[in-house]
Formats: structure tokens, C-alpha cells, sequence
């Protein structure tokens, strides 16, 4: 698709004689033979036709200024062009295309979504796939490298919180990973920016419930689901069917209510009661999390409680 060049100046013959001739009422009001036998309307009409070719002129782009206006943008020269006149048009406008859409690409990070754009870049850039990022989470005005017991001004910094793509439970950023991504950051980040890349922090919680469970449902198969479910929907990298599939969000605090929501939607479940959720301490409704955390969810055999129907009574399995 060939770019179309702006018009500079559109104005034909026949404009340029009317706007001349409007200015002599104004100019000379005494001229009043505007005919065009009349020597001045000549002279008018013979400027118009020159002033037409000038016009004509200035709205064509020559090849030469073409090649130096790509060559500043471009920052370097460009490949010698065909002498055929119809070959050197189309390569000419491939590098044009070409040299707008490296343009439109994100180079400089200046907003939180610019980090996130220079890392999905590294991702294509490297060939490592132990280097490549998952997930980032930027905190603006944030120092994660410093620690927390110290108190500075911090508006000058900015901490990308990085997951590499690993099967681990709480993956963590490799020091090499950590070391190229400061590399890659460096040429592109503003001057007065100081950046961090540092891994996550994960807040264990220990979630429990005891599952009602349907007549004739198989327990075996529901703790399974149930387990299975609890686990993706805290997963910090793949939650499946949870999150869009992209994961706990960053600093999302947890609620007991959601957990009654996910596991009483599990097929076989008849009811939930007693959801808990434990820290380390005594059990919560919900549980704040940092900005730059996210959740790991230990379970164990005992994290749920199964009660199955026996006439009018239920009993634990």
C-alpha cells in the first residue's frame, strides 16, 4: 500500500485569479475594467499560471529527500535502490513501511506499561527459554532491593516483579535472568529512573472446609477435584479456568467467601461449611496481601473434611 503525501497547497488556476482579483477592490478601488482584455487582469492571469507550476512543484517529494529523511529516522543508511523507476517506487515504499512500523515499536520505558512491553520484546529477543518471563508486575515508586526497615524517598524508582516460565510451585527469578533484564533495561529506562527486577513474595495460607457431599457422590473423586481446584485457582503462573489463566493476581488479598464459592461448584459437593484459612496463626476470614505477593496454598489430607448422607444424619468418611 503506497502512503499518500500531503497536500501542501491545492489551489488551481482558476483560485488563484479569484483570490487576485478580489484583493483590487481593496488595493486599488479605482480599477474597475476587470475584463480580461485589460492589460492588469493580463498580467494577474499570467502570475496565476506561474504561481500554478510553483504550487505543482512544491507538492512533489523527490527520492532524494525521501532517502535522508529515512536515513534520520532510521538512524543508518539504506540499501542502494533499483535504478528501474517502477522497482525503486515499491522498494522505496517497503522501507518506508517498514521504517514506521520499527517506529511504532516500544523502545524508551517511561509508564508500567512500557516495562511490561520491553519484557514481552525480551521474551522474542532471547533464546533461552530458562530467560524467559511469564509474568511482570510493575511498582512504580517502589525499591524492592532496599529493606524494609529502612525509609527513603522512593519516587524516583521503580521494581518489576518478574516469574520465570517454570513448573516450580513459587518460581523465582534466576541471578542470571536478574542480571539480563538490568542489562536490556538500562539503555531504555529514563535517566532519572532507577529499576529493580526481583522475584515475588508468596504468603503460605493453609485453606480447609468440610465438604457435604451429594447422595451417592464418590469422595475419592471429589477431594481430588477439590484439591485440584484450590490449587489452580492460588497458582501463581497457570490458574486454568481462574484469572483469564494468567494466574493469582499480584497483591490480591484472599477471602474465605470465594473459597465457598469455588468449592461448593464442585460437581458431587452438596454444601460448604467451616472454610478456614490459616497462616501460621489463628484462622481468618481474609488475608491482606502486599502489593509485590502472591498466594501459595499448602494442602494436606486432613484440609478437607468429607461428611456423607446416612438417613436423616451425616457422618465423616
Amino acid at each position: 500500500m503506497t502512503l499518500p503525501l500531503p497536500n501542501l497547497d491545492d489551489r488551481t488556476y482558476a483560485d488563484l485569479v479569484a483570490e487576485a482579483r478580489s484583493h483590487i477592490t481593496l488595493e486599488y478601488p479605482d480599477w474597475t475594467d476587470h475584463n480580461p482584455s485589460d492589460p492588469g487582469i493580463i498580467v494577474i492571469e499570467l502570475l496565476a499560471w506561474l504561481v500554478e507550476l510553483a504550487l505543482y512543484r512544491v507538492n512533489q517529494q523527490p527520492d532524494a529527500n525521501t532517502v535522508a529523511y529515512l536515513k534520520l529516522l532510521r538512524g543508518q543508511d539504506i540499501p542502494p535502490l533499483p535504478t528501474d523507476p517502477a522497482d525503486r517506487a515499491a522498494e522505496l515504499q517497503q522501507i518506508i513501511r517498514q521504517t514506521l512500523t520499527d517506529l511504532r515499536q516500544t523502545y524508551r520505558a517511561v509508564t508500567p506499561a512500557d516495562f511490561a512491553a520491553l519484557v514481552q520484546q525480551w521474551n522474542q529477543a532471547t533464546t533461552d527459554p530458562a530467560l524467559r518471563v511469564k509474568r511482570v508486575h510493575c511498582l512504580p515508586g517502589c525499591n524492592l532491593d532496599r529493606p524494609p526497615d529502612q525509609t527513603r524517598d522512593d519516587s524516583a524508582h521503580i521494581s518489576l516483579v518478574v516469574l520465570p516460565d517454570t513448573a516450580n510451585g513459587q518460581p523465582q527469578p534466576s541471578p542470571d535472568l536478574v542480571a539480563q533484564l538490568h542489562k536490556w533495561f538500562a539503555p531504555r529506562q529514563l535517566l532519572t529512573v532507577h529499576h529493580h527486577i526481583v522475584g515475588p513474595q508468596y504468603v503460605s495460607i493453609q485453606p480447609s472446609a468440610r465438604l457435604y457431599l451429594e447422595a451417592g457422590a464418590d469422595p475419592v473423586r471429589v477431594r481430588n477435584q477439590a484439591k485440584t481446584a484450590v490449587e489452580n485457582f492460588f497458582h501463581p503462573l497457570a490458574s486454568n479456568q481462574y484469572w483469564g489463566g494468567g494466574g493469582w493476581p499480584f497483591g490480591r488479598s484472599v477471602y474465605s467467601s470465594e473459597l465457598y464459592a469455588l468449592l461448593d461448584g464442585i460437581p458431587g459437593v452438596d454444601y460448604v461449611e467451616d472454610v478456614r484459612l490459616e497462616t501460621g496463626d489463628a484462622p481468618r476470614e481474609a488475608i491482606a496481601i502486599a502489593p509485590q505477593a502472591l498466594v501459595s496454598a499448602r494442602l494436606s489430607p486432613d484440609s478437607f473434611t468429607l461428611m456423607e448422607p446416612t438417613g436423616n444424619e451425616w457422618r465423616v468418611i
